[in-house]
């Protein structure tokens, strides 16, 4: 399938998706390779670091966060949801 260069009625499109590595589900996967072929960029993106972490979390509650937030973040092994 050839892709089309936008015309006067089209506009690009952005599309963002993100999914965990596990459960493995051939329909992502098969999705996911399938993508490329298409002009899609796909990018894997790993876990936040320890410091990410803590930096996120600090943002969404307003302050510093103390030791059993950050312990329990810390439980998401890096998922920021």
């Amino acid at each position: 399938m050839a892709l089309e260069q936008p015309g006067e009625d089209q506009l690009p499109l952005l599309l963002v998706g993100a999914c965990r590595p596990v459960p493995h589900r051939e329909e992502l996967e098969g999705l996911r390779r399938g993508l490329p072929a298409r002009g899609a960029l796909v990018i894997p993106l790993g876990p936040l670091s320890a410091a990410e972490v803590s930096t996120l979390v600090s943002g969404l509650v307003g302050a510093p966060a103390g030791p059993a937030l950050r312990r329990r973040a810390e439980e998401a092994a890096g998922n920021p949801l």
